[in-house]
């Protein structure tokens, strides 16, 4: 076995610390999210920062759409007959129900024709007398004619539909306000309390309540005061003001002797105050 020279006592001793700048290693200082308060309008509050890296992270914008002429075709307001059109089933139907009100309207003709009321017989054979005229005229039944081409523009119809460019037109209707889905990495380089835990503390009191009233009898109408505002810098891009919306931290990791955590994933869901528009996207 090799024997190793043994190292004096007062030899150099290794060091781990390492200074802020190459905490997270040869990271781009860019790539690293710092967080801080401020008001509605933006404007920095406090002097708090909270640094940590994003393992993963979405900017969600979400756009409302409807279709206020989906509706305005005849699929919608007469279905089965049109369905009956559209795969041809219908044309039998649609015949034999034109026959039966051919010989309804002749019959009532004949009825009329045949009154003792002189005024309803005088109509009915009047109607008789047109009848034959365009009978004569069409060179053959007036009323089968009307049939007969109705027939085959029907029949023409079969596989054909109504819809059309302008019933599914969408028209524009809201923007929801914008949404960060982020998780955020902490890890104890040096000191598990000051990088871990006391960050972690921090954005869980930045997603709760400044202060709870007791009682509107005791605090008055508004005892309690919301959450803040918070802004987000990552990638050179600023996202501002944000509210946290929620928040999920691990409570079983490795901690140290006096329990801090070692190391932390958090997921954050951050939402803005408002919707977002074009002029928002290029401040960023």
């Amino acid at each position: 076995m090799r024997d190793y020279p043994q190292q004096p006592d007062n030899a150099a001793k290794a060091s781990i610390r390492k200074p802020d700048h190459t905490r997270w290693g040869y990271i781009n200082k860019n790539l690293l999210a710092q967080i801080h308060t401020v008001d509605r309008r933006g404007f920095r509050t406090g002097n708090i920062i909270v640094e940590c890296v994003i393992t993963e992270g979405n900017f969600d914008l979400v756009n409302q759409y409807s279709s206020p002429f989906s509706g305005a075709n005849l699929d919608q307001k007469f279905p089965t007959l049109m369905g009956a059109i559209q795969s041809g089933v219908g044309l039998d139907t649609i015949g034999a129900v034109a026959q039966l009100t051919t010989k309804a309207t002749n019959t009532a003709i004949k009825k009329v024709a045949g009154s003792d009321n002189k005024l309803l017989a005088k109509l009915g054979q009047s109607l008789n007398s047109l009848e034959n005229q365009l009978n004569q005229a069409f060179e053959g039944s007036l009323i089968n004619t009307i049939i007969t081409t109705t027939g085959q523009k029907i029949e023409s119809l079969e596989g054909k539909s109504n819809l059309t460019k302008v019933n599914s037109t969408m028209v524009y209707v809201s923007t929801e306000p914008i949404r960060l889905q982020l998780t955020l990495f902490f890890r104890a380089w040096e000191n598990a309390k000051r990088e871990v835990e006391d960050p972690i503390k921090q954005l869980q009191q930045w997603a709760s309540p400044v202060e709870l009233g007791d009682s509107l009898l005791v605090n008055g109408l508004f005892p309690s005061t919301a959450p803040p505002f918070i802004a987000i810098t990552h990638a050179g891009n600023t996202y501002l003001p944000l509210l946290i919306e929620s928040m999920s931290t691990p409570l079983v990791t490795e901690r140290d002797s006096n329990m801090n955590r070692l190391a932390a994933s958090v997921t954050l869901s951050l939402v803005s105050r408002t919707a977002w528009d074009a002029t928002d996207i290029r401040n960023l």
